[in-house]
């Protein structure tokens, strides 16, 4: 495997071994089969949804080398702050670039926000979930959306491993929220965004829209309770372009600017 692609193998193999050992599943690393594999992915499915093994890495001489190497180790045991070794290792993957939002901005962002124990948050392009997961620190009642699976799978382990709760979709953040009966939590307290840039998006009436960031902030801004707040990172762009006119409009004629 290439290293870009080595986080994803390994994070699986230890969300593997997390939920083995907890359900005490006993295995030799030499002998392991393909049937161990589905029996421990179908168990993490069931206690970790949306988890999908379909998206799992299933090369056994990969899965072998990983496990043997990590022999001995308690995953369960890991404390949170050292479990975030586990995201820097993703974001050094040039291939996970799109999922990541840096552990020092996802901190800063949180930090900016402010939420407090019960508070209703949501991240509606969650990535592996930095954001969103430092914010269930803090004692969020935390949601995310996130639009690959394979991202979700990872952030499923993440979660687990930091012993945080978070309540995660598949989908498209967009295409939900044009949905009537959108399954997207409303009447929040916060809303944190680190946005996909330069998506060209196409709304149902075939309308091409070239600035996806700023319908992810609108649309979010829609799922506020009164005195709720988006937190998000724009493109400086937003702040002067004159394509940008309509959404500054919005922003600065309906809602407060607060930072």
């Amino acid at each position: 495997i290439s290293v870009d692609e080595y986080p994803h193998h390994l994070l699986h193999a230890l969300f593997r071994k997390l939920v083995a050992e907890q359900e005490s599943i006993e295995y030799e690393i030499q002998s392991l089969t393909e049937d161990w594999i589905n029996e421990v992915d179908n168990l993490i499915a069931e206690q970790h949804p949306p988890y999908d093994p379909t998206d799992a890495p299933s090369d056994m001489e990969v899965q072998k080398r990983i496990l043997q190497s990590l022999e001995g180790i308690d995953v369960g045991k890991i404390q949170p702050r050292a479990a975030r070794a586990f995201t820097q290792l993703i974001e050094s993957s040039r291939s996970a670039s799109q999922s990541i939002t840096p552990l020092r901005v996802a901190d800063a962002i949180v930090d900016l926000a402010g939420p407090v124990d019960g508070d209703r948050v949501m991240d509606p392009a969650a990535g592996i979930g930095n954001l969103i997961r430092e914010a269930a620190v803090q004692g969020a009642e935390a949601s995310a959306i996130e639009i690959r699976r394979e991202t979700v799978n990872l952030a499923l382990f993440l979660n687990a491993v930091h012993d945080t709760q978070i309540d995660y979709q598949v989908a498209d953040f967009l295409k939900l929220a044009l949905q009537e009966d959108s399954a997207i939590p409303d009447d929040l307290d916060h809303v944190l965004i680190d946005p996909p840039f330069g998506l060209h998006y196409e709304r149902p009436d075939g309308k091409r829209e070239r600035n996806a960031e700023e319908l992810f902030v609108l649309e979010a801004l829609k799922r506020l309770r009164p005195g709720g707040a988006v937190t998000t990172v724009v493109s400086q762009g937003s702040l002067f372009k004159q394509r940008s006119l309509e959404f500054r409009e919005k922003i600065t004629g309906e809602y407060r600017l607060s930072s």
